[in-house]
């Protein structure tokens, strides 16, 4: 990987995808076969701790050290160019337009044995 990863995690569906997450701060999909990388979701301020799909793989989170919580959509798997738009013509939600802020969470630094 071209940068240090704090947490990775499968597709749970067909396990044909998995993200990374870390000190880089973007969340990455890579195609579980080829290692290729599909996509980069930037949107933290600090370092991913965590990544997780969700039980359908449909979306996954990532946590970071800035104190927030991302929820990214994967796009669905066979979407024509037309489906991609809506009836305005504007592009669909991606995985950039849907990562969700939650305001006020705050990660709790783990205190040191012996602190």
């Amino acid at each position: 990987m071209s940068f240090i990863v704090e947490s990775a995690s499968l597709e749970p569906k067909s396990g044909s995808k998995f993200i990374a997450g870390g000190e880089d701060m973007w969340v990455h999909v890579f195609d579980f076969l080829t290692g290729e990388e599909i996509t980069c979701n930037k949107g933290h301020h600090g370092p991913v701790h965590c990544v997780r799909f969700a039980p359908g793989g449909e979306s996954y989170a990532s946590g970071s050290e800035d104190g927030t919580i991302r929820i990214w959509q994967l796009s669905p798997p066979n979407v024509d160019a037309e489906e991609a738009v809506d009836t305005n013509g504007k592009p669909k939600a991606g995985a950039e337009e849907i990562a969700c802020k939650i305001e006020g969470f705050h990660i709790a630094k783990e205190e040191k044995a012996g602190e």
